[in-house]
């Protein structure tokens, strides 16, 4: 479960480090929050993994909005629930986008 946490994490950081790359600040308008999605199991057989994955991301995007954001823009998370299912995964990474 640890090892599931900390890949979730990662994953999280490298998107935001590579979006924020990508973009363009302007000084007129308030910046846009960087969104990002994740496909947990919420409820099902396994939602005993998918609840402390889903509180590691919410409680990592907290610190990283309280600390300014990244590049001044802050983090915005979707979590969808797959139940254990292929098909409603599917639907949720669409979802997700």
């Amino acid at each position: 479960m640890r090892r599931t946490v900390v890949g979730v994490l990662l994953i999280i950081v490298l998107s935001v480090i590579w979006l924020g790359g990508c973009a363009a600040e302007t000084d007129t308008e308030a910046p846009e929050a960087y969104r990002i999605g994740a496909v947990l199991s919420l409820s099902g057989p396994q939602a005993g993994l998918g609840e402390p994955e889903h509180r590691a991301i919410e409680l990592e995007v907290e610190r990283i909005n309280d600390a300014g954001g990244v590049h001044v823009r802050p983090i915005e998370t979707l979590c969808e629930d797959d139940a254990i299912d292929e098909a409603k995964a599917v639907t949720a990474a669409g979802e997700a986008r």
